[in-house]
């Protein structure tokens, strides 16, 4: 969907027109559609083993796809929507131009667990917003942020060097 016909959409008041409404899961939709292609077909081509680097992307892609159902889900209750929504963007978006930007520096790439800092920083932001501004966190800020920080480590330390995930992985990438 092109930005001046999101604006005219999500400018008419209708709710099915918000960006919180139908049209707004729409807008998502290929996002994750096309994500999950791309990953896959990028897979293919990676030299350093493919299969163990192809569950970042599609993790990512989980990430991204399941908080913006939930955020979809909640779209009444805006302070879990807001929340969701940012760590959609967050969890499921930045860890691959942070991997990008730390991979092309020389100093940075000999620091592999340095990645974990940056996402770790912009997953707890809303926390310590929220702290700062309500005088509280809210568990939605708290806990989707930890979730998504373990969701991270587990799946490179325990599903994406397994045999089970390798199968899978070679299967998508067929």
């Amino acid at each position: 969907m092109t930005f001046p016909s999101r604006i005219q959409l999500f400018g008419s008041g209708s709710p099915r027109c918000s960006p919180q409404g139908a049209y707004g899961t729409e807008a998502a939709r290929p996002c994750d559609i096309n994500g999950n292609r791309n990953a896959i077909r990028t897979g293919a081509s990676w030299q350093v083993d493919p299969l163990l680097a192809l569950v970042n992307p599609l993790g990512d892609l989980v990430t991204f796809g399941s908080l913006v159902a939930a955020g979809f889900w909640y779209r009444r209750r805006s302070d879990i929507h807001k929340r969701l929504m940012l760590l959609a963007t967050v969890g499921g978006l930045m860890p691959a131009p942070l991997a990008h930007l730390i991979g092309h520096s020389p100093l940075l790439r000999e620091m592999r667990p340095i990645i974990l800092v940056p996402i770790a920083l912009l997953l707890f932001a809303s926390a310590v917003y929220d702290r700062i501004s309500r005088g509280r966190i809210h568990p939605v800020s708290l806990w989707v942020a930890l979730t998504i920080f373990v969701w991270d480590i587990l799946r490179n330390a325990a599903i994406g060097p397994g045999a089970a995930w390798h199968q899978l992985a070679q299967f998508l990438v067929r």
